[in-house]
């Protein structure tokens, strides 16, 4: 978590990045930011390989 809410989500299986650039922390907490971000994560197919 960086200063004033951004946050950088990684998840290597899918090859998906999602970076948060906000202004405020907004109305979720790390853990529920996380949660969030591993829903959205869930919609893409996860890769057939291992990554590098």
């Amino acid at each position: 978590m960086g200063k004033d809410g951004q946050f950088l989500y990684l998840n290597p299986r899918r090859e998906l990045i999602v970076v948060r650039l906000g202004w405020s922390m907004g109305g979720l907490d790390s853990g529920d930011r996380v949660e969030l971000f591993r829903a959205l994560a869930a919609q893409f197919p996860a890769l057939a390989r291992d990554p590098p």
